[in-house]
């Protein structure tokens, strides 16, 4: 599910420029109940600073059982429901005095399931209804509840929207009984990305790579793009789906490989015409972005840091906490291998503790070991814990001026953003 950030994080740190400013947005909002502080949150907050997206890759596992078969250009709707049916609590053998919700919600159920919402239309298929729960909390088997409790999916396509949904089942409900609630959550509408050059530019380069003619797709799961098309054109490209969700979720090495590349490639053919500028004060000009001047224990970093490949993105807008999950990775890259640096910085203060600490201990075992030596006792163990005590002092500042010394020649790879359009890679989970 989340392979594809890899890939398009490993195709930019591969790029030494980029026609047009390229952001990431990633989020963690679709899950749970702070979905609406993810994505929702940071395109309010573009839109309401005048900052546009042209288009936008989702790495979503939109393949279905090969890497690039398949492109989703647009997805059906989702929407909860959630159905309560009350009666009058009752016993078995008394029926007349009591009255059984479950046959209400039985009858709602399958008459909501066996009448088709459509037949399908142009660019999706027929509009489907699952049944997820039907509970009582009934343990006492003589006994006729005082209520039941269904709950059921609907994946629509672009003839409905989640109001005219709920009022064609609340008219069904009505029609079995008056005595009952019905409640509904959106989860996004159907929208379709109308085929356009970008578009067309992506799936030759699916082509290219992978050797198939990817097909354009409107069925899965829903995604945050359901959000952002209401921004910019948006298509989901990412990993075959086959595990996702599932215990040993997994993917392909070769396929996160060759989805990078497609990234790339992608990228590096993209090209914007219109120059559209951000408003001054809110993110830094990335216009003329070089790496930082190489400072103490580069060399370190630079080594460690090629080894696990590990980048910072300036982060810019949203915060981290319990009510808002947002991150925006905006707007360019410079090297800085944090995890390597991290290893480095402690490595460091463990060696100046040595160091600080090294001068009394090595001056109590001077005196001590004098002291033994003069009066003949454990002359040879003070000796040693001389030598061993001396060494790691030394040794520690040695190793100390190494790193403090850096390099001069080692220049962290430059990243240049040029004026132009914007075009964005987001990642997020499916559901």
């Amino acid at each position: 599910m989340k392979a594809a950030i890899c890939a398009y994080i490993s195709a930019i740190a591969r790029l030494d420029s980029v026609p047009g400013c390229l952001s990431l947005l990633i989020t963690g909002d679709e899950e749970g109940r702070w979905r609406e502080y993810g994505t929702k949150s940071v395109l309010g907050w573009m839109k309401a600073n005048d900052i546009n997206i042209d288009y936008c890759v989702l790495g979503e596992p939109s393949s279905k059982e090969r890497l690039g078969d398949c492109i989703s250009v647009g997805r059906r709707g989702s929407v909860n429901f959630a159905l309560l049916c009350r009666g009058v609590q009752g016993h078995v053998a008394y029926p007349e005095l009591a009255h059984n919700p479950i046959d209400d919600i039985l009858c709602i159920l399958r008459k909501i399931k066996d009448t088709p919402l459509d037949s399908g239309t142009e660019h999706f298929q027929p509009s489907n209804l699952e049944i997820t729960s039907v509970d009582v909390g009934n343990s006492v088997e003589n006994v006729i509840p005082a209520s039941a409790t269904a709950a059921f999916n609907i994946r629509f396509n672009d003839l409905h929207t989640a109001e005219s949904l709920y009022q064609n089942i609340d008219a069904v409900c009505a029609s079995v009984t008056n005595n009952y609630t019905l409640s509904y959550r959106s989860f996004g509408t159907a929208f379709v990305n109308k085929p356009c050059s970008i578009t067309a530019a992506l799936c030759a380069v699916v082509k290219e790579v992978t050797g198939l003619d990817a097909e354009l797709i409107t069925w899965g799961g829903t995604s945050d793009a359901c959000f952002i098309s209401d921004h910019c054109p948006v298509v989901e490209l990412g990993l075959p789906s086959g595990t996702a969700h599932k215990v040993d979720e997994c993917a392909s090495v070769a396929d996160i490989l060759a989805l990078t590349e497609i990234y790339q490639r992608f990228i590096n053919r993209y090209k914007r015409r219109p120059q559209i500028h951000l408003p001054s004060g809110l993110v830094p000009n990335y216009s003329k972005l070089s790496a930082p001047t190489p400072a103490p224990l580069t060399r370190i970093e630079v080594g460690i840091g090629a080894g696990i490949g590990h980048e910072r993105f300036v982060i810019k807008g949203g915060k981290k906490s319990n009510e808002d999950t947002a991150s925006v990775f905006l707007l360019g890259k410079e090297l800085a291998y944090d995890t390597a640096r991290g290893q480095v910085d402690r490595l460091t203060n463990a060696l100046g503790f040595v160091q600080k600490l090294g001068l009394p201990i090595m001056t109590g075992v001077i005196l001590g070991s004098s002291i033994m030596a003069i009066f003949g006792k454990l002359a040879w163990p003070a000796i040693v814990m001389l030598v061993v005590f001396t060494a790691i002092f030394f040794g520690a500042g040695k190793l100390m001026a190494k790193f403090a010394a850096g390099i001069n020649g080692d220049e962290a790879k430059n990243f240049n953003c040029v004026d132009g359009g914007n075009a964005s890679l987001g990642g997020a989970s499916r559901s």
